[in-house]
């Protein structure tokens, strides 16, 4: 069916109501909107002007390219499909409607899909709404891959941006292109939410949105491992009604539980060949309410052969740049800036490469391994004024034998400054390589600490590094420190350490530490 504004000319009008009619006795009939007569494409090109709306009945599918000019809207209905084989062209407007799906195919050369189209605003406002339509804007290219690119401007939302298919790409126009999260904001449960619910009962629900993303936490959780993660469908008074029903088998939400607004960012999960590039991200994380470790600007999680490249990242509320589970994937060229905890975190990935990334005033370390890692590439970084080590974690860290250890890494040519423990730390781990590194002035938090430091680790390799301290007063104890009662078949050669601005060492093997004082 046909809508159109009263200013539209009466012939016009007559015309398209006409043509309404039409259509309207082909739904009836059961012929609806059909890819062989081409009726969608007729009625655009041949009837729509501003201020019609478009309502699909049926399926249906454009074989080509489907234009929709600026002011015609396409209405969806729940259940209705719209399959574009070619591209949509339009500019960067609202044309699609409802909560049905539209699915772009792209043909031979796929042109990128804009979030405008579902709704999106990108002036600071209306997060529910901007994320639901970003999220659509994935969902269109994620049956057959495509690019989703954001325009300039303020992407407030309210919640994650999931990514699950192949061939995705998400990319805007540098740091003028934002995708900043919502202020926090969190309730307590009135009652207990047990497996199957579909409903919370909040006490106040005045700062959630239809459409955002709530992270359900009571007082048995551990580390934010069993929070939860649910996106609302509905709110009515004080119960929010969620898009899928509750089902943890082994956690029930309860013991004076709370529902809180979630800003994990981008979350791309099973998925292969995303890439991620050219935009910025305010993880705003002065108003969340309760930061865990699943809330980082990104997050991969068994996702492969992709890509992270020239994001800025700034105040995220938990992690920057979180990697689990993934392999072959590429981090590049990223400034991360003020995070909450870690820069960037890596757990369980295989063949990772972590270069030319600026890291500054990471809470936590600039660069954390989690365990179980292997084949990672760390060259080439700028990593300053992290709360605990540049890079760290490089092992075990002393979690036990059951904990997979991290293994043949390599660290080069990094530059590491002003860290609040050691530049670089390493326990528990074999096989690594740390090699032309430079850094100084580590220890800020916690004084006579060395600048690399290497514990109950066998197979280690540091070579080539400079390390010293420049400042009046030092806090960098060490250069290079190797202890442990596991450390063995280590091998730590002609790297070169300084006190202030003058040599005191140069080619020094450094087994046990060369105090710099």
């Amino acid at each position: 069916m046909i809508r159109k504004n009263a200013s539209a000319d009466l012939g016009a009008v007559l015309l398209t109501a006409i043509f309404a009619v039409c259509v309207f006795l082909f739904a009836g009939c059961g012929f609806g909107l059909r890819t062989d007569d081409h009726s969608l494409v007729d009625i655009i090109s041949g009837y729509a002007a501003p201020g019609t709306v478009i309502a699909l009945e049926r399926n249906t599918a454009v074989a080509g390219d489907l234009n929709v000019p600026k002011g015609v809207r396409i209405l969806l209905p729940k259940g209705v499909v719209l399959s574009v084989g070619g591209n949509v062209i339009s500019c960067r407007c609202h044309i699609f409607e409802g909560a049905g799906t539209v699915i772009v195919k792209g043909g031979k050369e796929p042109l990128p899909v804009y979030p405008e189209w579902w709704g999106a605003y990108n002036d600071n406002t209306h997060p529910a709404l901007t994320r639901a339509a970003i999220q659509k804007a994935i969902a269109s290219i994620s049956h057959g891959g495509g690019t989703v690119e954001l325009g300039k401007g303020e992407y407030l939302i309210a919640g994650t941006l999931s990514i699950v298919g192949n061939n995705i790409t998400v990319s805007g126009e540098g740091d003028d292109s934002v995708i900043r999260a919502i202020g926090g904001f969190s309730s307590r449960l009135s009652k207990d939410l047990l497996k199957g619910d579909a409903v919370v009962t909040v006490k106040d629900a005045s700062g959630f949105y239809p459409g955002g993303v709530i992270l359900l936490r009571d007082k048995l959780s551990t580390e934010g491992r069993k929070n939860i993660f649910i996106e609302i469908g509905s709110i009515d008074g004080k119960d929010i009604q969620l898009a899928s029903e509750y089902h943890a088998d082994d956690f029930l939400v309860k013991e004076d539980a709370a529902a809180i607004v979630a800003f994990p960012g981008l979350f791309a999960y099973d998925s292969s060949n995303v890439t991620l590039k050219n935009f910025k991200i305010d993880g705003n994380k002065k108003t969340v309410v309760v930061p865990t470790w699943q809330q980082a600007a990104i997050t991969f999680h068994a996702v492969k052969n992709s890509m992270v490249n020239n994001i800025t990242i700034v105040d995220a509320a938990y992690e920057g740049i979180l990697l689990v589970s993934s392999k072959r994937v590429t981090v590049s060229g990223n400034r991360i800036v003020n995070s909450t905890n870690n820069g960037i975190h890596l757990g369980g990935s295989r063949k990772v490469l972590v270069t030319q990334n600026s890291i500054t005033s990471a809470g936590g370390d600039g660069l954390y391994f989690c365990d179980d890692n292997a084949g990672v590439e760390v060259v080439s970084n700028d990593i300053g004024n992290a709360g605990r080590y540049g890079i760290g974690g490089i092992g075990s860290w002393g979690r036990g034998d059951s904990s997979p250890i991290d293994r043949d890494i390599r660290i080069d040519g990094n530059i590491i400054s002003s860290s609040g423990y050691c530049g670089i730390g390493i326990f528990e781990a074999r096989n690594v390589l740390v090699a032309h590194n430079r850094i100084y002035n580590s220890s800020q938090r916690q004084p006579k600490n060395a600048g690399i430091y290497v514990d109950d680790s066998e197979y280690i390799k540091v070579s080539h590094n400079l390390t010293y301290d420049n400042q009046k007063t030092h806090t960098q104890y060490f250069g290079i420190l190797e202890q442990g009662p596991k450390s063995r078949n280590n091998t730590i050669v002609d790297n070169c350490a300084y006190g202030g601005s003058v040599p005191k060492a140069v080619e020094i093997v450094v087994a046990f530490g060369l105090r710099l004082d």
